[in-house]
């Protein structure tokens, strides 16, 4: 599994990367 770090403003925060609709998501829509 990959891990996707996002920067939420003031850290980073480490995201496991899930499959959905056919893509790659971690955070959002």
């Amino acid at each position: 599994m990959s891990i996707l770090k996002i920067w939420d403003g003031s850290s980073w925060v480490e995201v496991p990367l899930v499959r959905d609709h056919g893509g790659l998501l971690g955070l959002g829509d």
